[in-house]
């Protein structure tokens, strides 16, 4: 029997290089870029009612651990707000271990 050689698979994109979220009516969108012209987006289930820092905390998480089973990188999220309803987080790779 001939077996296939393992490969290891590629990432669908690059460490993305910001994140931005939105409070919406629901829930809270958000959508992050990286430098390959690639990226993702998702949602937070929590009320709009919610506090943003509560927020921007859970999608730090969630980035954080997608980009770490993805690309066995650390990251740090530096967020600053964009209007009232909008905040922008800047994606830094962490020198944590």
């Amino acid at each position: 029997m001939v077996r296939r050689r393992r490969t290891k698979k590629r990432p669908a994109f690059g460490i993305p290089g910001e994140v931005i979220l939105l409070r919406g009516r629901n829930d809270w969108p958000y959508t992050f870029g990286a430098d390959d012209a690639r990226g993702g987006c998702g949602k937070v289930s929590m009320a709009a009612e919610s506090a943003s820092e509560d927020v921007r905390a859970a999608v730090s998480t969630q980035l954080a651990d997608l980009i770490r089973t993805l690309h066995g990188v650390e990251i740090d999220v530096v967020w600053s707000p964009l209007t009232s309803d909008s905040w922008v987080g800047r994606i830094t790779p962490s020198d944590a271990p």
